[in-house]
């Protein structure tokens, strides 16, 4: 028994079909596991007379579990020894009798092909020869609590569930002849649980439905708010369908489900936040629970679906607040995008997060007041930055919120550059230069005054873009005739212009060419080498067309046109001609309503 014979190997999670030809006749299969290992094992005659017999034997030759039954014999848990290969005989109990038999193993922790399954997940799956189960894994924690429900939706099978802990220990198990259902099981433990469905009979096959919730927080659950409606569809058997509210204080509440095409029997179950269940209704049109009690804080489930587990259709489910004094309100609406947080304030901090299309529903107590403001990393900010409510007495819907987004120009060397004026006090220009790697701001020993002009493409910004910063930043090259320029020339000054001031990339006339707007003196820090300046209330300047060149430009000069001084005074900046991480930069905050 230690080596068998003529052995055929098994793996776990497969399924066999084999045959004793004669009496006395047994089968023998292989496996290897270790010590400490659970497994289970089931024979199911599909023809013949034998009464099928399973035996189990250490990889020592050492009997270790033994099983017979008139048409299945099934090894529930037998628990291994040690660690090498394992032998199993299967034939008849009595070994006169013969016949054909399909023949299943599993182990019941870290099983073999195994479905991975999601909480609020519905799978379809087949049972396809007798004795065969299929098993699930998923993922939990110790204390909570889920709902297994597996409905037949063709063939003879009566479906079993059977629950198993990451042990391999088993811990719930319910069947049925149509829908088997286990409607709270509580977990022992952090780890990877099995479950594993079949026929109970073992020789029945046919198709089914699996699906699986946690109680105490659910996967895959649509928020809904005190006072809404909302649509939604029962699609497979054994699919339910969750919703999650949050209770700021104790009340009552009615939750009402009606059918609105289809064969569906609606049925209602709420459960508190520890995943205990507190009501139940169900009817063959109009499902009402008139009254439940919510006593704790928290976040609460409302399971809906078909009573018996197998028929489908659409439905409108409505959850009211029962209370005549302090009943919460829902403030929801677009939060922008999925997985924006959204704060407040009530008696300690509180956040929800918006779901898959961005929806949010906050719910909190008649006459509430605060503040809720939206947040997600690397998002620059959102339109508005927060909404502020004073007494909320009603559900506010469509409280939305839009995205900001960030768009940075750099200046265009072919179009920037410096010029120097005609003559000290002429007014115009005279000097041109668009191809050095700086502009020049101040005066020459002749106390003509330097201008220089930056050029930034902003005709890509969409056409219904709302700006709502602007900031310009510029990167000090050098200083001629010491001092300090600013402050000398009494800060800077900025013609805003959409569009270019000339026709053509760098004109001597940009000099005195008119803006749009004039704005100044700035008289900003030097922080790392660049000037900064919030130019936010020039963002009416900023070309969002392709008109202009699709260009916003910028005629920086001093405040001050010459310090009379004959001797050159001057700042240089570098230009759009400089390396890219030097060249001045444009940098236009902005959303799209």
């Amino acid at each position: 028994m230690n080596d068998p014979g003529s052995s055929l190997p098994i793996a776990f999670g497969q399924t066999l079909s084999g045959s004793i030809l004669a009496p006395a006749e047994m089968d023998a299969y292989t496996f290897a596991a270790s010590a400490g290992n659970k497994v289970i094992v089931r024979m199911a005659k599909s023809s013949g007379t034998l009464y099928p017999e399973i035996r189990i034997y250490n990889p020592s030759g050492l009997h270790l579990c033994q099983d017979w039954d008139y048409t299945t014999s099934e090894i529930a848990t037998c628990t291994l020894t040690e660690t090498g290969t394992y032998s199993i005989l299967v034939g008849d109990y009595g070994g006169t009798k013969y016949g054909d038999y399909y023949f299943y193993l599993q182990r019941l922790h870290s099983p073999g092909n195994p479905t991975s399954i999601a909480f609020g997940q519905t799978l379809s799956a087949s049972i396809l020869t007798p004795a065969e189960m299929d098993t699930y894994t998923f993922a939990a924690s110790a204390s909570d609590k889920i709902f297994v429900r597996v409905s037949k939706s063709s063939g003879a099978l009566y479906p079993e569930i059977r629950v198993y802990n990451p042990t391999g220990l088993q811990l719930c198990q319910d069947w049925d002849y149509t829908t088997s259902e286990i409607a709270s099981c509580t977990l022992t433990a952090n780890g990877v649980y099995s479950i594993l469905v079949g026929d109970y009979g073992g020789t029945k096959t046919g198709d089914y439905y699996i699906y699986l919730q946690r109680l105490n927080n659910p996967g895959n659950a649509t928020s809904i708010g005190f006072g809404q409606t909302l649509y939604g569809s029962i699609i497979t058997p054994a699919e339910m369908d969750a919703y999650k509210v949050t209770v700021r204080l104790s009340g009552k509440a009615i939750v009402r489900m009606s059918r609105s095409s289809g064969t569906l029997y609606p049925e209602i179950r709420v459960y508190g936040p520890t995943g205990l269940q507190l009501c139940q209704d169900w009817d063959y049109t109009t499902s009402e629970i008139a009254s439940c009690t919510l006593t704790d804080v928290g976040s609460y489930l409302i399971l809906v679906g078909d009573y018996g587990g197998t028929k489908t259709g659409d439905y409108y489910l409505y959850l009211q607040w029962l209370n005549t004094t302090g009943n919460p309100v829902s403030i929801s609406g677009d939060a922008g995008s999925a997985g924006v947080k959204l704060t407040y304030l009530d008696g300690t901090p509180q956040s929800v997060l918006s779901d898959a299309l961005g929806f949010y529903s906050i719910t909190v107590p008649s006459g509430w007041s605060g503040r809720v403001t939206p947040s997600k990393a690397g998002v620059v900010g959102f339109f508005p930055a927060f909404r502020d409510y004073a007494g909320v007495a009603f559900n506010q819907t469509a409280q939305d919120y839009t995205l900001k987004e960030t768009a940075t120009f750099k200046s265009v060397g072919a179009r920037d550059g410096w010029i120097l004026e005609l003559a000290e006090n002429a007014n115009t220009g005279q000097s041109v230069n668009g191809t050095a790697p700086t502009l020049r701001l101040g005066d020459d020993a002749a106390r003509k005054q330097y201008r220089s002009i930056l050029s930034f493409s902003t005709g890509v910004l969409p056409d219904g873009a709302v700006i709502t910063k602007v900031t310009l930043k510029v990167k000090r090259q050098g200083v001629t005739g010491g001092g300090d320029p600013v402050a000398m020339f009494q800060g800077f000054m900025l013609d805003m212009r959409r569009g270019t001031f000339g026709t053509a990339p760098l004109l001597a006339s940009d000099w005195q060419a008119n803006a749009n707007k004039t704005f100044g003196a700035f008289t900003p820090a030097l922080t790392g080498g660049w000037y900064t300046f919030n130019l936010t209330s020039a963002k009416a300047y900023i070309n969002k067309l392709a008109t202009g060149g699709g260009a916003t430009q910028i005629r920086m000069r001093f405040k001050l046109d010459d310090n009379d001084d004959a001797v050159a005074n001057t700042l240089s900046l570098y230009s759009g001609e400089a390396d890219a991480a030097s060249r001045p930069q444009l940098i236009v905050e902005y959303y799209v309503p």
